[in-house]
Formats: C-alpha cells, sequence, structure tokens
C-alpha cells in the first residue's frame, strides 16, 4: 500500500485484528481501549451512521470535548466514509447553523 492509499481509518482497522490488538490504543481518565475494542466501537458508530441513511461522502458535525468519544467518533466516521467537521462546543446557535448549512452537515453528534 503506497502513501497516498493509507488513510486513518484503515489503520485503526488493521490495528485492531493484528498482533496489536490488545495492546492500550485509548486511555482516557479510568478508560482504557485495546485497539481491537477501539475498533469494534469505531465500527459500531459507523453502522450506526449508515443506519441512519449517511452515505460515504456526508459530513458529520462533532459537537464535543476532547474525549474518548470524540476519537471513537472521529474513527467511526472515518471507517464510514462521513468526513467530519469540527463544532467548537463554545459556538452558539447561530455560528453553529451558520457552519452547518455552510457545509452541508448531515448529522451532528454531541
Amino acid at each position: 500500500m503506497t502513501a497516498n492509499e493509507w488513510n486513518f481509518a484503515q489503520s485503526i482497522y488493521r490495528l485492531g485484528v493484528g498482533e496489536r490488538r490488545d495492546d492500550p490504543a485509548l486511555i482516557h481518565g479510568d478508560l482504557v481501549l485495546s485497539f481491537a475494542e477501539l475498533r469494534g466501537r469505531a465500527l459500531g458508530i459507523a453502522s450506526y451512521l449508515h443506519e441512519r441513511g449517511l452515505s460515504p461522502g456526508a459530513h458529520v458535525g462533532h459537537y464535543m470535548r476532547n474525549s474518548n468519544a470524540y476519537l471513537e467518533t472521529f474513527m467511526g466516521a472515518a471507517m464510514a466514509g462521513l468526513p467530519h467537521v469540527n463544532v467548537n462546543y463554545r459556538y452558539r446557535e447561530q455560528e453553529m447553523a451558520d457552519l452547518c448549512n455552510g457545509l452541508d452537515t448531515q448529522a451532528l453528534v454531541n
């Protein structure tokens, strides 16, 4: 695989089934997820987004603080082929509406 064919979602997918699958991938407070667990959670989010009718290329807004949920959602969207849009949690209603409408955001995760 060349660098032009590589993406973030593929790396997590492969690490989640490879020889490092049981190694810690994410540590947030007391939560420790292995690569396999992180892969499973991200795939669950990807499936959920597809079940909601989002097709590859649809924008997903992430209206959340930095946390394990942010990273899991980011990876799930990537695995589903859905570009993410960071939405600062300090934005007010009109700023959010302008950003989401301007980028044709089809889902907003909080």
